[in-house]
């Protein structure tokens, strides 16, 4: 399993074409890798409508369309409250970190937790039984000798 997590400083440099380009091209050439790409965070140090976060916005979009074909592909939200950033608004705090760890902690669980196969139930009243096509019916009714052939084959 790989974690890639690229930041709001390298999406602010207007390399975002660029850098999904690349993130596909890894994705691709790791197709039998598990893959957990974070998405790039916000600064919660500029105004929501900064040139920087509609860069990251815009990053995480193209991200979540991009790695749709890549079934080894999962992609990790980081919007978080303002809580769990320091003072200044940019890096994670503390809390911040906690919060990140446990929920890779699921993420990374799910990834290696085998998944068992639903079964597929069919209701009782759907339930055939053939032994009744080969009983004698009363009357002038004969059972159908091909669907009962048919039936026996299956």
């Amino acid at each position: 399993m790989v974690i890639v997590w690229s930041g709001s400083n390298d999406v602010s440099n207007n390399n975002t074409s660029e850098a999904i380009n690349q993130l596909c091209k890894f994705a691709e050439e790791k197709n039998e890798v598990n893959l957990v790409l974070m998405k790039a965070p916000r600064r919660h140090d500029l105004i929501p409508t900064s040139c920087v976060n509609s860069e990251v916005m815009k990053f995480n979009r193209q991200m979540e369309k991009n790695m749709k074909s890549f079934y080894n592909v999962k992609l990790f939200d980081t919007n978080f409250y303002r809580i769990f950033y320091t003072s200044h608004g940019q890096h994670l705090n503390t809390l911040g970190k906690k919060l990140i760890l446990s929920e890779l902690a699921i993420v990374i669980k799910d990834l290696f937790v085998k998944k068992q196969p639903t079964p597929n139930c069919i209701p009782e009243e759907g339930i055939l039984d053939i032994t009744d096509l080969n009983q004698n019916i009363p009357g002038d009714v004969t059972p159908n000798i091909e669907i009962s052939k048919h039936l026996h084959q299956i």
